[in-house]
This record gives C-alpha cells, structure tokens and sequence, in this order.
C-alpha cells in the first residue's frame, strides 16, 4: 500500500442544515490530509447545499440529484462510490462528525493486506451534541476483528447486533467492489448488510478509542423507520445471505 493513499470519503445526505458544518469541519480538521470528499444531495429543500459551497476547499466535491428517499439509499451509496478516486473510502453520514485523528489512525490498518475494513468505537449524542451512550468493541477478539474470516457473523447473524457504527468505518475499495458495492437489501440501510458480505472476505481492524460521533436526533432516518417491517427485511435477507453462502458458513 502506498504510504500515504487517497482516501475517498463519501456522504450522501438530504436536509443536514443544522449539523452539515460541524461535519465539514471535522474533515477539513483531519491531520491527515490525502482526501478527497464526496458529497452527494438527495435532493435537499433546505440550506445544506448553500453550507457546502461556501466552503472553499478543493478536495470537497459536492454533487446534487432529485430526491430519491431512504428507499433507494444503498444506490446513492454506490452512485457515491462510482465518483471515488481513492484505494480506501470511508463513510461519514451528513449529521456525523470526527475527531481530527480519525483518518491517520485508521490508515495504519491497512499495512495489512488482509484487512478488508477498519472501525472503531464511538460516543452517540443528541442534536446538541451531548453524550447519550458509548458504541464499544465487542469483548471477543476474533468476533472484533473478524479473525478468522467469517467470526463477526456470531454477532451479526446469529445475535443479530450491528456492533459497528457506519461513520467510523474505512474500507478497502477493491474487497468493497469484489462484493459488488454497497449490498442492497430491501428494507435495510447499506451498512449492515455490506458487513455481513464483507466478513466473508477477510478480517476487520478494531481501534480501541472513539474516533466517531454518531447523531440521533428526531429527523434522523434510524428514528423515522418501521421497526416491524424493518425486522422482516432483515430476517429475508439474512435467510437468503445464509442459503447463497452455506458452503462457505
């Protein structure tokens, strides 16, 4: 790996007005400085892009589409990916923010070609950025760092627990277009199930220290969902990862 690779960060977002600043700041803030940022609007009625473009810095591109809504999500993930230039992208929701060491510590993970994606813990807070709870790393090592390929899923599949936080998340770009992007699953939200594919393909680097602000909030998409409907998806889809992949569970 080169020594200091482009990172592609992407954020695809929709009405992010009273948080989109602070996020930008936390990129623009990162001590490592190999990045390019991929911002695609779903369409957004108020001030988020107007935010964006006053913000100066050439590695911040900022593109803008018609409305698509949360249902099509995983496709403005992988519309978002297709416009990456980097070997590693990391994702950061438009409501989400960093710590300013975020990249350079994660970057070392990938010295080992068997890592296929790094996270890490994070604090989840409100709209006013007060804490609400901490997003550990799970106590079982080979459950954490998905050693041997495949051990992440005793959490992800059989307890069913989405132990990772989606922006603290780096990927290898080559493991993530082997699996053919952002897995789409109808119902769920691109993250849970690209996980599940990716255990598959090789081991996931744990970094012990909050690295991640996750936002809940009353707009927020997690907060403004069908749990029971959103249960069944993930059951369908779980079944079919489990009849596609039995061979190799």
């Amino acid at each position: 790996m080169d020594a200091k690779p482009l990172i592609s960060i992407i954020t695809p977002l929709y009405n992010q007005a009273p948080y989109i600043q602070q996020t930008i700041l936390s990129v623009i803030n990162q001590t490592y400085e190999n990045w390019e940022w991929i911002i695609l609007d779903d369409g957004s009625t108020d001030d988020t892009g107007e935010i964006i473009k006053k913000n100066s810095d050439t590695r911040i591109k900022y593109f803008f589409q018609e409305h698509s809504g949360i249902k099509n999500l995983t496709k403005t993930f992988n519309k978002a990916l297709s416009l990456t230039n980097g070997s590693l992208v990391a994702t950061l929701d438009g409501d989400d923010y960093w710590t300013e060491d975020k990249l350079e510590t994660q970057i070392k993970a990938f010295n080992d070609p068997a890592s296929v994606l790094c996270y890490s813990e994070a604090r989840l807070v409100n709209k006013n950025n007060k804490k609400i709870s901490y997003i550990g790393i799970p106590a079982d090592f080979s459950i954490a760092s998905n050693n041997p390929a495949g051990s992440a899923l005793k959490e992800l599949l059989v307890n069913r627990r989405c132990f990772i936080v989606n922006s603290t998340v780096i990927y290898r770009k080559d493991n993530l277009l082997k699996i053919g992007g952002f897995t789409e699953a109808k119902g769920i939200a691109q993250d849970y199930p690209t996980w599940i594919k990716l255990s598959l393909e090789g081991h996931f680097t744990p970094v012990y220290k909050c690295l991640g602000y996750y936002r809940k909030h009353p707009s927020s998409l997690t907060q403004n969902v069908d749990a029971e409907a959103w249960f069944e998806d993930e059951t369908n889809f779980l079944q079919q990862f489990i009849s596609e992949n039995s061979k190799r569970l």
